[in-house]
C-alpha cells in the first residue's frame, strides 16, 4: 500500500520491524548529521566539560595515554568486561561489554529450517566484537568509517573481504508521533549511537587465504561474501537495496537476565520481541569504504508499534544484561546454514546517561588523542 506522501509501506512476516519510508537515506550525504556538520562550529579543538556515564574501568584507564584521558571524547569509549560471559558485571558498577567469540547463546536457521522450521546453534561469528563507542546525537548519524577514521581503517583480505565491520544502531529517544500502527515515517531527532566495532576472526580469514577458488568456500562464507560486495560499486547502498542478500540482514536481541524485577508492562514488552530476529532491510544503509564494512540499523524508523515498545524498554536497558548479534537471512537450503555476523554482551547499558556528543567530536583528527587505542583494537 501507499501512505499520501507516496511513500510504499510493507509488511513482512509477521514480525513489526520491517517498515520504514522508502526516503529514508535516499541520498548519500543522509550521514552528514547536523550533528557533524556543526563540528566546524564548535571550539578548534572540540571538547565539553560533560562526562560520559560509561566511565572507563581502572584497567582502561591505565592503558590509555594521558592525552587520551585528558579528552572528554574518551569517555565514548565502553569499557570491556573480560571476565567472560559466566561471571556477569555488577548492575551498580559502569556499563560494559564482553566478547562473545563463540556466539554462545545464539540460535539460527539450521540447514533444514525450509522442511522443519528447525534452529540451531550458530557457529563462531565471522567478526568478533573488539570494541563499542556510544555517543549522543541530536539526529541520526553515522558513516563512521568516513567521520570518525577519516576512510582509513582495516585492510581487505585478497583486495576484496574487509577485516572490519561496524554495526551503527541508532537508538531514538523521543515519543513517537501519531497513532500506534503508523507506518512509514521519516523520523529524525535526539537519540543515541552505539558503535560496535568487530574485526574478522583469524579462522575466517584463514578460510577466505587459503581457499584458492572461492567457488569452493563453505555455504554460509559464500553468503557472506556475496552480501560484503553487494553490487561491487561501493556506493552508499540504501533502501531499496538492489542486492537481494542485502534485504536479509537480521538483528537478533536477547535478555540474558535482569527483567524479572522490571515493571509488569516492562516485562511484556521485552517478552514480546527476546531473542526473535528481526528485519531492518528497509532501515538499514550499508557502506563499504577502505578495509570496512558499515551496517547502519536505524531504529527511528522502525514502526510505531516497536518504537513504543522500545520506548517502554529504553528507561530499564541499564537493569539488562543483553546478548547482541546480527545475520544474513537464509532464504534457500543453498543459503543454510545461518551464522552470525558478530556477537557481543552488553552489560547494564545505563543508555539515557550517556553525555558523550557526537558535536563533542575533534574537527581535527590528528587531535582525536582517544581514538589510536580503538583503532589499534581492530587492527
Amino acid at each position: 500500500m501507499t501512505n499520501a506522501n507516496g511513500t510504499t509501506v510493507t509488511v513482512v512476516g509477521d514480525d513489526v520491524f520491517y517498515d520504514a519510508s522508502e526516503a529514508l537515506m535516499a541520498l548519500p550525504s543522509f550521514m552528514r548529521a547536523k550533528s557533524l556538520e556543526r563540528l566546524s562550529a564548535s571550539s578548534p579543538k572540540g571538547g565539553s566539560s560533560n562526562r560520559s556515564s560509561f566511565e572507563s574501568s581502572p584497567r582502561a584507564r591505565a592503558q590509555a595515554s594521558p592525552d587520551a584521558a585528558s579528552s572528554d571524547m574518551a569517555k565514548c569509549v565502553v569499557p570491556e568486561f573480560s571476565n567472560g560471559l559466566q561471571t556477569l558485571a555488577d548492575e551498580k558498577g559502569a556499563a560494559s561489554w564482553t566478547p562473545n567469540p563463540r556466539g554462545v547463546g545464539f540460535k539460527l536457521r539450521g540447514k533444514t529450517y525450509m522442511r522443519d522450521k528447525h534452529k540451531i546453534p550458530s557457529e563462531a561469528p565471522f567478526y568478533i566484537t573488539k570494541a563499542v563507542l556510544a555517543f549522543k546525537a541530536d539526529e541520526k548519524c553515522g558513516d563512521w568509517i568516513k567521520n570518525l577514521f577519516s576512510d582509513d581503517l582495516g585492510t581487505k583480505v585478497r583486495g576484496v573481504v574487509p577485516t572490519v565491520l561496524i554495526a551503527n544502531i541508532m537508538v531514538p529517544n523521543y515519543k513517537p508521533t501519531g497513532g500506534l500502527f503508523l507506518k512509514g515515517q521519516n523520523n529524525d531527532g535526539p537519540g543515541h549511537n552505539v558503535v560496535v566495532l568487530s574485526r574478522l576472526s583469524d579462522a575466517a580469514q584463514k578460510m577466505f587465504e587459503d581457499t584458492a577458488n572461492w567457488d569452493d568456500l563453505p555455504v554460509d562464507y559464500k553468503l557472506l561474501l556475496r552480501y560484503l560486495k553487494g553490487d561491487g560499486t561501493g556506493r552508499v547502498d540504501s533502501h531499496p537495496h538492489a542486492m537481494v542478500v542485502r534485504q536479509q540482514t537480521k538483528m537478533v536481541v536477547m535478555v540474558v537476565s535482569g527483567h524479572e524485577n522490571l515493571p509488569w508492562v516492562v516485562r511484556q514488552a521485552v517478552a514480546h520481541g527476546n531473542g526473535k530476529p528481526f528485519m531492518v532491510n528497509r532501515a538499514s544503509t550499508f557502506i563499504a569504504r577502505s578495509g570496512a564494512f558499515e551496517i547502519n540499523v536505524d531504529a527511528h524508523n522502525f514502526s510505531n508499534m516497536a518504537l513504543n515498545g522500545l520506548r517502554t524498554v529504553h528507561s530499564s536497558l541499564g537493569k539488562l544484561i543483553l546478548d547482541v548479534g546480527a545475520t544474513v537471512q537464509g532464504e534457500n537450503e543453498d543459503e543454510l546454514p545461518e551464522r552470525l555476523l558478530f556477537s557481543c554482551r552488553v552489560n547494564y547499558a545505563k543508555i539515557d546517561l550517556i553525555e558523550a556528543r557526537v558535536d563533542m567530536i575533534e574537527v581535527n583528527p590528528a587531535d582525536r588523542k582517544w581514538l589510536p587505542q580503538v583503532r589499534e583494537a581492530v587492527s
